[in-house]
């Protein structure tokens, strides 16, 4: 029995000489993969693709319930130059529906690209402004 009070004394003692205990906070409900990350949008998705020379530069979003008022979007497709993303061509397009989605074309040189997607969703007068980036495509 003292073997086993001095143990466990000894184990306290340690824990507290060598930095104590540490805790771990529990994920919060935004590391949850499940729950949104937009109050209105559930899914904002910019694209990219190049072939034979020609960018086709898109975007697609989608509300979560069906009752945005509006969405508008504006696509920017850039080109990495000397360490900086350029914009080489924008388009807009607003809808009074619950989906937007648009694509575009535009001739490009050789380079890296990707597409910037800025998105507001409209809620009777609440929005919000969500911006993303497609993946990068070198041509």
């Amino acid at each position: 029995m003292k073997r086993l009070m001095f143990a466990v004394v000894l184990s306290v003692a340690m824990m507290f000489a060598f930095g104590g205990v540490q805790a771990f906070a529990a994920d919060s409900p935004a590391d949850d993969p499940d729950l949104p990350d937009y109050t209105y949008v559930e899914k904002v998705k910019p694209s990219l693709s190049i072939s034979k020379g020609t960018a086709t530069s898109g975007v697609v979003v989608k509300d979560y319930d069906g009752d945005t008022t509006s969405i508008s979007a504006t696509i920017t497709l850039q080109k990495y130059s000397s360490g900086n993303w350029v914009a080489v061509k924008s388009w807009s397009k607003t809808t009074a529906s619950n989906t937007l989605s648009m694509s575009h074309t535009k001739a490009v040189a050789k380079g890296k690209y990707r597409v910037k997607a800025v998105v507001k969703a409209y809620k009777s007068k609440k929005y919000e402004t969500i911006t993303k980036y497609s993946g990068t495509v070198t041509y």
